[in-house]
């Protein structure tokens, strides 16, 4: 299996001499809790000792606990910072998940607090709400492909798998805590039995015949 690597983000920064920030998200699927978007900024892709306790890949590729070593690890490298934000199922159900991923995406950039930059992300989409002078990168598959990308979806996994084991406290019959909020066998039968909670995205479910939870 090929993993990801740093040659394309070395191409850009050639090319612009400028900071890369990567975004990718999590929870754009599930039934329940938010989307959640993970940024990384590099400022010199060349940077030395870079190494990481497990080989970097997809953060679907990964294990809960590869996940949780490497974004450890994250945290405590000099060379990178990272950033988060989440959108939640109210606002999805308002604006539609693809624009409240982008509102997501939006304020991940924002928090690294970078006015100059080139931005690389996962997928197709481009972010509309950012200045026009930034450029923006897509890669399909792209965190499967791009080192940075790779650790942007685990810092952001990581970050929603954690707000979705909290909500699991507050509504403890649904069992956030094993199926994040997907659209499991499980889930549906439990939303079938006690009804869609203020966690849940009403607009994803609304060929469902299930009752308001008071």
């Amino acid at each position: 299996m090929k993993l990801p690597n740093f040659k394309r983000e070395k191409k850009i920064f050639q090319l612009f001499n400028l900071p890369i920030i990567a975004i990718d998200e999590a929870g754009r699927g599930p039934l329940a809790g938010p989307v959640t978007a993970g940024a990384i900024l590099i400022k010199n892709p060349y940077f030395k000792a870079f190494k990481p306790p497990i080989k970097i890949r997809d953060s679907k590729k990964l294990s809960a606990k590869q996940r949780q070593i490497l974004y450890l690890w994250i945290t405590k490298q000099e060379n990178l910072k990272f950033s988060y934000a989440s959108v939640g199922p109210k606002i999805i159900d308002k604006i539609n998940i693809k624009n409240a991923t982008m509102s997501a995406m939006t304020q991940a950039i924002k928090k690294l607090n970078v006015k100059d930059y080139i931005l690389l992300l996962d997928g197709k989409d481009k972010i509309n709400t950012l200045d026009s002078q930034i450029k923006q990168y897509t890669f399909i598959k792209g965190d499967e492909k791009l080192i940075s990308l790779s650790l942007a979806s685990i810092v952001a996994k990581v970050k929603r798998d954690r707000l979705m084991i909290n909500l699991s406290k507050k509504y403890p019959q649904y069992l956030f805590e094993n199926h994040k909020g997907y659209g499991t066998k499980v889930h549906y039968q439990k939303i079938k039995k006690y009804g869609i909670s203020e966690a849940h995205r009403i607009s994803f479910l609304k060929n469902l015949n299930t009752k308001h939870l008071n």
